[in-house]
Order: structure tokens, then sequence, then C-alpha cells
């Protein structure tokens, strides 16, 4: 299970951008738009598979995946 939470738009011409807030780790995923959104899990997924192991699951405050072919982290 995972928290959903839907962002009010910054503007009425844009979509509401999704955030994830999941179990384990204490941090929170920006998916974004929902367009392209498998892609994006693609990459969480990867990210998850390398970058957790290595770097812990506490080290990062926001994992964002709204930008395409990249993941953007914050350090706590």
């Amino acid at each position: 299970m995972v928290q959903i939470n839907v962002l009010p738009p910054p503007n009425a011409r844009t979509q509401p951008e999704i955030e994830l807030i999941p179990r384990v780790g204490d941090h929170v995923v920006l998916l974004g738009w929902l367009d392209g959104y498998e892609r994006k899990l693609d990459k969480l997924l990867a990210f998850y598979r390398k970058a957790m192991p290595k770097e812990g699951w506490n080290k990062w405050n926001y994992i964002n995946l709204k930008y395409d072919g990249q993941v953007v982290c914050s350090k706590r």
C-alpha cells in the first residue's frame, strides 16, 4: 500500500501532480502528471534496486520522477 496525494495544479491550464508516500523509507516520490506513469514507475523501481541498497532508505527526502529520463533526489 502507498498513500497517494493529488496536489492542486499551479494554474488552471495545467494538470494536478501526484505524490506517492511509500510505507518503507521516509521519503516522498513526486510522480508529476500521470502522462507516462508506467515509465516513471519503472525508473523508480530501477532506482530502488540500484541506489537504495548502496545509499540507504533514509538518505533521500524527495525523489522526483517528473523529468524525462532522469531521477532527481534531494538529500536530508
